[in-house]
């Protein structure tokens, strides 16, 4: 899928000011999911990475808004180039722009409590984890 249909898209954005949702790019090689991003957006911005891989001129949009757009490019590049395809999964939606915030950094931070080494993300979500020993 390149892109949602006006029909996910109208459900997507029904409730006004919750348009925003929560979502993770998966690396489905070697017969296991990996998660190596999670992100906020709202429209067709799940799609956007993807696109940017093969497109400079997004890439480079999209490197001013998300400084992590080097580490997620080469990884769906080279996950195309092997054949495969990039899962987009949708985790929450009808978030306000805050809650969203707020979902993408508890979950960029459980992960990388959980899995540090496979996150493409650099930042944490608009917050930072602090760990307590």
């Amino acid at each position: 899928m390149e892109k949602f249909s006006d029909k996910v898209l109208s459900y997507l954005n029904k409730n006004k000011g919750k348009e925003f949702y929560i979502y993770c790019l998966v690396d489905i090689r070697n017969d296991k999911d990996e998660i190596f991003y999670i992100g906020k957006g709202k429209g067709q911005r799940v799609f956007n990475h993807e696109k940017a891989a093969f497109n400079k001129k997004l890439e480079l949009l999209l490197e001013s808004e998300d400084k992590t757009e080097d580490l997620k490019i080469n990884k769906i590049r080279a996950i195309k180039a092997e054949g495969f395809t990039i899962n987009k999964v949708i985790l929450n939606y009808w978030l306000s722009e805050r809650e969203a915030f707020a979902s993408e950094n508890t979950l960029i931070n459980l992960f990388n409590i959980f899995s540090p080494r496979n996150l493409t993300n650099k930042v944490n979500g608009h917050g930072q984890w602090c760990e307590y020993r």
